[in-house]
């Protein structure tokens, strides 16, 4: 016996995909029957979602391939909240998909990441940034990427914290909201914050724009 897993299968073979965290995310789900598969497949991108009870884990084939290595993320609706959209369907040119909600159909698009008219949350880690084992201040983190993309009338907020061991993120630092058509807004941080030996930053946002980030830069003193 083997434990739940995400496998893609072949001409006679099966090949793991599933991440060592969400294999544990199935190991706490009793009733495999509650589990709901969904690909969806958009000019040259490919996902499959994964929807468990609580989560939802999607997993980028594309950009797995162009990386080497297995890309998966977890997607969500507001904050606290299960992802809302199910069965998506490509329809006369456009993807629609349900609403576990609602009796709502929404529309999916490029050009906003509302939920049925809601805005929604996101967040990820940045890299462990560190001064070859000594002490440094950090004096200023700028996020590299494409602001003020929200519909008129709309803002984005974001926030910035950091943890010293990996675990436990203190108290958020607000950036000023970013207003739609703020183009060229630096996305910039200055905690002037020392650390012993590293860190790892968090970021977090919630508007109804589809944000893009290239880069992180950081300076040290």
């Amino acid at each position: 016996d083997e434990a739940l897993g995400v496998y893609v299968a072949g001409q006679g073979t099966a090949t793991k995909i599933s991440s060592r965290a969400l294999d544990k995310a199935l190991k706490k789900i009793s009733d495999p029957s509650v589990i709901e598969l969904e690909q969806r497949a958009d000019d040259d991108e490919r996902r499959l979602l994964v929807h468990l009870p609580h989560e939802t884990w999607v997993f980028c084939e594309t950009a797995s391939g162009y990386f080497k290595q297995r890309v998966w993320y977890r997607a969500a609706s507001r904050r606290g909240e299960t992802y809302r959209l199910r069965n998506a369907t490509f329809v006369n040119g456009a993807w629609y998909c349900d609403d576990t909600q609602s009796a709502m159909v929404g529309e999916l698009r490029d050009d906003v990441s509302s939920h049925f008219g809601e805005p929604v949350e996101w967040h990820f880690d940045g890299p462990m940034i560190e001064n070859d084992g000594n002490p440094f201040q950090l004096d200023s983190i700028e996020l590299i990427g494409l602001p003020g993309r929200q519909p008129h009338g709309e803002k984005a907020v974001m926030f910035l914290s950091w943890s010293r061991d990996g675990e436990t993120f203190g108290r958020e630092m607000a950036l000023s909201p970013i207003l739609a058509g703020q183009r060229t807004f630096k996305m910039q941080w200055r905690p002037r914050v020392r650390f012993p030996t590293s860190c790892i930053l968090r970021f977090r946002g919630y508007d109804t724009a589809l944000s893009g980030f290239a880069k992180i830069a950081e300076k040290l003193s």
